[in-house]
């Protein structure tokens, strides 16, 4: 297969599946939409459940180390596997494993082992002892305290995914069972399949697996939803390290489609690498003015349904570095045109070696579906279509004043 396909069963599981004879890896790996900012549930008797921080992280750690064949990733690793693990973020919790050889007997131990759950309170209190370890740890990560605070400043929602030690403890066996056995099914669910494998055979696998288990809920869980304006217009981080400035924008995209919420990101991308690269002329500004450090930098991301642009400058020029970067955007103009062609062809130029690599192709296919719902991988013809005018007219009317002023000052 030359192409990673989409396929939904029966029971509501989107699956990812694509093949490459001439790869020796296999990756597998499964989502389930919970995350550590998911608040509440609908249970199958539909009553609205609340969550406890930490939960969706907890629970992570618990299927890992209580299958009842035993812990699932030792149970994986008597394969020979390359590696294999899970997480949680604040929108979903994901296990995944790498392997060459055995394959089918890799997949069948991961399926069984996350639907087949051992629950008691001794292995709870077990398996919280790692989880407050990680959150004592965390206390003094300095760059999560600065996610923190800036995200703080824009969303009303942002629970920490490893919780506080306060919620931990309180968390009970009844619940973190209610929530698996109400979160964990088909439908709040995706697989993703990817490597050297015989297409029908594994399919087949999955859904024999699948038949075999019975779920008590099809409530898919909710997205989290957040105000439109940020909370705060400024934020002052007094550190030990030095002056950075961090201008956040906040966009709004409740009202696209998948897949112009798709094409947004590729924009905005352009966008980015226009203005705020290392190449843009604002980093001429910075590169010759001594009041900064080191080049201009920018990232997008997606947290809680909108796109965020953070650029950042090592500067204590607070007022200066906003002018500047707000002049940048507001002082667009055609010359921008030659710039974007050469962006463009340089993002084709890297999709048409991704399949070089499984995970270099599956990676970002995973990532537009568990975004946007879009269901395709990055198309050399879409992305040629796109084009500079109705690129300056997008990012024309973008809002660029939703945006907050994150200041970490040297103390």
């Amino acid at each position: 297969m030359n192409k990673a396909k989409f396929i939904t069963l029966d029971n509501g599981l989107t699956i990812l599946i694509y093949t490459d004879n001439s790869k020796s890896t296999n990756h597998v790996e499964l989502y389930t939409f919970f995350g550590g900012n998911n608040g509440e549930y609908v249970d199958y008797n539909g009553n609205t459940r609340s969550i406890k921080p930490g939960t969706a992280h907890l629970l992570e750690h618990y299927i890992c180390e209580n299958t009842v064949e035993g812990n699932l990733l030792d149970n994986l690793r008597k394969y020979n596997i390359l590696s294999c693990n899970g997480g949680t973020n604040n929108e979903n919790t994901s296990y995944f494993f790498n392997t060459v050889t055995n394959f089918y007997e890799c997949l069948e131990t991961f399926l069984r082992g996350i639907y087949n759950i051992s629950f008691t309170k001794e292995k709870l209190d077990k398996t919280k002892m790692a989880v407050y370890s990680e959150i004592r740890d965390d206390k003094n990560n300095e760059k999560n305290k600065i996610i923190e605070k800036k995200i703080n400043g824009l969303f009303t929602i942002n629970r920490k995914t490893l919780g506080s030690s306060g919620s931990v403890k309180s968390i009970t066996i009844k619940e973190i069972k209610d929530v698996y056995d109400n979160i964990y099914i088909p439908c709040n669910q995706f697989l993703v399949l990817s490597g050297n494998f015989d297409y029908d055979k594994t399919l087949s696998l999955v859904k024999n697996i699948y038949k075999e288990i019975s779920f008590k809920n099809d409530k898919k869980l909710s997205k989290v939803s957040d105000v439109k304006d940020v909370i705060k217009k400024r934020t002052i981080y007094k550190s030990d390290y030095i002056d950075e400035v961090i201008l956040t924008f906040k966009i709004d995209v409740s009202s696209l489609s998948c897949f112009d919420k798709y094409k947004l990101d590729w924009y905005l991308s352009f966008f980015l690498d226009i203005n705020f690269s290392k190449y843009s002329k604002i980093n001429e500004y910075i590169n010759n003015c001594s009041d900064y450090t080191d080049d201009i930098s920018a990232y997008l991301y997606y947290f809680n349904g909108y796109f965020v642009i953070d650029v950042i400058a090592f500067t204590k020029k607070v007022n200066d570095f906003e002018k500047l970067v707000l002049s940048s955007i507001k002082n667009r103009d055609s010359s921008e045109r030659k710039v974007f062609e050469l962006v463009k062809k340089d993002a084709i130029t890297r999709i048409s070696v991704r399949k070089d690599s499984i995970s270099s192709y599956v990676a970002p296919t995973e990532e537009n579906y568990i975004r946007f719902g879009y269901l395709d991988d990055d198309d050399i013809d879409v992305i040629d279509k796109f084009n500079y005018s109705e690129y300056d007219k997008i990012i024309s009317n973008i809002d660029f004043t939703n945006y907050s002023v994150f200041y970490r000052k040297k103390k």
